[in-house]
């Protein structure tokens, strides 16, 4: 039984708040634009980057357009061409695998899908755990572009310090065409995110929450989708083994002993 509140991210339970509809909108705007070929997306933990970004790709046209998707930043630019070269070389020969092999394939790709008039995109998360050299090769593959338009689109998302590293990276700060800051959600947004939550769930739709649980629920989290998540999923839980039907603020203290001495200070305080 999956609970409403569970971290697993799906495109179809979107909840487009002001800030993550435009985080989208900002995301649709670079692939649309023929000249955008890096773009930056960069939030807090837990503010729900990943899932704009699943958000989006679940748009994409296959037809239209080609991405590759990398999730970790753990990987070094050349994992990142080993993982592109998987995704479309017919026999990707991995073994003799060269740098200067993959961009010569790159480049092939790039031509032919510009003739088709098709893009690719290569969407990065966790891009703030790369390192400066192989954002600055990240940067120098745009270069691969044809001088009229893009064929090949970066997106890099990450945490807040990636905005540092693309500061403290001229070249990089310079060539980007759009970059978001995601927030949290209004604690209007955090109210109709609980309600949108419960609304999905056929085991917890009856569930519902007071004001005052609400409002405590906002102070904890921020706003922040991942934390409104944590308290939230708890206190699901706690009322489908009390069979409690209503959450207010005294529910909402009685379960803090179930999460971390942080949250337990938030809710409680």
């Amino acid at each position: 039984m999956t609970s409403p509140f569970s971290n697993h991210r799906i495109p179809e339970l979107f909840f487009e708040s002001e800030v993550h509809s435009e985080a989208l909108d900002r995301l649709r705007y670079a692939g649309n634009d023929l000249g955008s070929c890096l773009t930056s997306l960069v939030g807090g933990v837990g503010c729900g980057k990943t899932s704009v970004l699943e958000k989006y790709i679940s748009e994409l046209q296959t037809s239209d357009h080609v991405y590759v998707f990398i999730k970790s930043g753990y990987l070094t630019f050349d994992d990142i061409l080993k993982t592109i070269l998987q995704k479309f070389a017919a026999e990707p020969d991995l073994k003799d695998f060269t740098r200067f092999a993959a961009i010569s394939f790159l480049k092939e790709l790039l031509s032919i899908l510009t003739s088709q008039r098709r893009r690719l995109f290569l969407i990065i998360d966790e891009a703030q755990l790369l390192s400066m050299s192989d954002l600055e090769l990240l940067c120098a593959l745009t270069n691969e572009n044809d001088h009229l338009e893009a064929g090949l689109v970066v997106i890099l998302s990450g945490q807040t310090t990636l905005w540092d590293q693309i500061c403290d990276l001229p070249q990089l700060e310079q060539r980007l065409s759009l970059q978001y800051f995601l927030q949290g959600m209004s604690q209007r947004e955090t109210t109709e995110y609980i309600h949108s939550r419960l609304k999905s769930s056929a085991t917890h739709s009856s569930l519902s929450f007071d004001d005052f649980a609400l409002d405590r629920i906002y102070e904890f989290s921020g706003g922040v989708p991942r934390k409104i998540n944590q308290i939230s999923k708890i206190i699901c839980e706690f009322c489908l083994a009390k069979e409690i039907s209503r959450v207010d603020s005294a529910l909402v203290k009685a379960v803090s002993h179930d999460i971390t001495p942080e949250m337990k200070q938030a809710v409680v305080a």
